[in-house]
């Protein structure tokens, strides 16, 4: 069946899935960015409100303490440019895969700390 113009009633159906696939696609990548940024500006914010009771129940002395705040800033920095390079040499669907997994084992890690003291 044609409409007037010469399109197939299929092809207009095609178009309006398509722009309905790409606002909700568009929707969810917005969705991502915004927590993934929200998740980094909760890492380095909490540091501040909670480093007296880390350094108390973990027995820090300052050194550990700055290196622990710092290390946030130093995964940024070091991070992303790898991260960048790692993500054009693999795609970015498996580098985000692995940062994820990556996020998860620190998270779970962390359920393990008792002390602030060595091996």
């Amino acid at each position: 069946m044609t409409i007037q113009g010469g399109s197939t009633i299929d092809q207009t159906r095609a178009e309006a899935t398509s722009s309905a696939f790409k606002r909700r696609f568009m929707i969810r990548l917005v969705a991502v960015f915004i927590g993934g940024m929200f998740l980094d500006g909760y890492i380095l914010g909490i540091i501040g409100p909670v480093a007296g009771s880390m350094r108390s129940d973990l027995q820090l002395d300052a050194l550990s303490l700055g290196m622990i705040a710092a290390g946030p800033l130093v995964g940024i920095f070091v991070g992303s440019p790898l991260a960048g390079w790692a993500t054009d040499k693999f795609g970015r669907k498996p580098m985000f895969l692995v940062d994820m997994g990556l996020f998860l084992v620190a998270s779970a890690a962390q359920f393990f700390i008792t002390s602030g003291d060595g091996p």
